[in-house]
């Protein structure tokens, strides 16, 4: 909470000197009171930690406002149970002034904006539109491959086993002690592997573990954990007994296309 309160002071001349009108509260209750009575509220910028169920609520229903989320690395978890509210963004709790006020403005932006998966403080405005563009196609292809439609015919193919799968994560992984990690960088199919592996595995994953496995900083994760649930290749499921905690799931469909693709590959030489 001290965090987040020492955020929030940092916030405050940032926030007037882009002639912003905001008002700052110290718990995620106080927003919701606010949101009952002042209906010209058109976004909320909230700490992970300050994230409460009975917001969330509020923030699901149509029109609410624009929900910025900021992030530690330590909090995906809870940011995980934002991905199903009027969410505009993901933001490092650590972002450059310029770029949280960039993420205010298109949050603020009455056109449709796309989730970007690149990280705000590394694309200039122009790079994450052509950026947003790219995962727009890139989900059209997932909710293809989900359908079922262009499933790779396995054949009489052995099963795919989860210590394959690890083999190739493993492999994949290897690579970063010889060339950067970034040249490689591809969380989509990073994120497709973990949640196929931990299925055969008979596992659940969980958003922040998800994040890991993408390899990527946290606020990327998030992103493409969004584009792919809205695009029906993740299915998010809350924990029974953790309400600050959620899972993701492949959706059956898309878990066979896994399967079938690599079950297709066996005999053909390493998948990387």
């Amino acid at each position: 909470m001290a965090e987040a309160a020492a955020r929030a002071d940092r916030h405050r001349p940032l926030l007037a000197a882009a002639d912003f009108a905001a008002a700052f509260v110290d718990s995620g209750e106080a927003v919701l009171a606010r949101l009952g009575t002042d209906w010209s509220v058109a976004a909320v910028i909230i700490d992970t930690t300050l994230l409460t169920a009975n917001l969330l609520e509020r923030l699901r229903r149509p029109g609410s406002p624009r929900l910025i989320v900021l992030v530690d690395d330590a909090d995906a978890d809870a940011a995980g149970l934002a991905l199903d509210a009027n969410l505009a963004d993901f933001v490092a709790s650590d972002v450059a002034d310029g770029d949280y006020i960039a993420a205010i403005d298109r949050a603020l932006d009455d056109a449709p904006t796309a989730l970007a998966v690149a990280d705000i403080s590394d694309r200039s405005a122009a790079a994450l539109g052509a950026l947003s563009t790219e995962v727009e196609r890139i989900a059209a292809a997932l909710a293809t491959l989900a359908q079922g439609e262009r499933r790779v015919a396995a054949g009489g193919a052995l099963p795919v086993t989860a210590v394959q799968v690890r083999a190739i994560i493993k492999t994949r992984r290897l690579r970063e002690r010889f060339f950067p990690a970034e040249l490689f960088s591809d969380p989509a199919w990073d994120m497709l592997l973990d949640l196929i592996a931990a299925r055969l595995e008979n596992k659940q994953v969980s958003v922040s573990s998800l994040c890991i496995a993408a390899a990527v900083p946290t606020t990327t994760g998030l992103r493409w954990i969004r584009t792919l649930c809205d695009s029906g290749v993740f299915i998010r499921h809350l924990d029974p007994k953790d309400a600050r905690r959620a899972f993701i799931t492949l959706a059956d469909a898309a878990a066979q296309s896994m399967l079938d693709y690599l079950a297709s590959l066996r005999g053909e030489g390493p998948v990387i």
